[in-house]
């Protein structure tokens, strides 16, 4: 299937999935005029599962272990509530956060999820992560 994405300063093709040049005929054309196409964003290093508490803390902090050691402490209630979600609904808030942001790829620096091969709406690069050097 081809279709095509027309805006007020360009165009882009799509055919199984890839970019192509938005030349021929095609299946289906979404035309957004008063719109622009933009590149989507890559978003280097995440935690999707747990972006959704939003920011905590008050850096400046010397470390990622005094962090944690504070946000635990002073935000237990919060941290708590979060963990309520089932981990597909964390992983996907993850992603709404970034699709919103302009981001469409992920390096999730976290194990592979398997929610990442069924319909999950953000591509998430898959990359080798080492996480808690310390």
């Amino acid at each position: 299937m081809r279709f095509l994405v027309e805006a007020a300063n360009a165009a882009v093709g799509v055919e199984d999935g890839l970019v192509v040049a938005p030349e021929g005929s095609f299946d289906h054309v979404l035309s957004v005029r008063g719109g622009e196409l933009r590149p989507g964003l890559v978003n280097a290093h995440d935690h999707l599962h747990r972006n959704h508490y939003g920011r905590l803390g008050d850096p400046p902090y010397p470390n990622a272990y005094a962090w944690g050691l504070d946000i635990h402490e002073r935000h237990a209630l919060e941290i708590a509530r979060g963990k309520l979600l089932t981990r597909r609904r964390a992983l996907l808030r993850g992603a709404w956060k970034n699709l919103v942001a302009g981001v469409t790829t992920v390096a999730h620096h976290d194990p592979w999820e398997p929610d990442f091969d069924d319909g999950f709406p953000l591509r998430v690069a898959r990359v080798r992560c080492a996480h808690s050097l310390g």
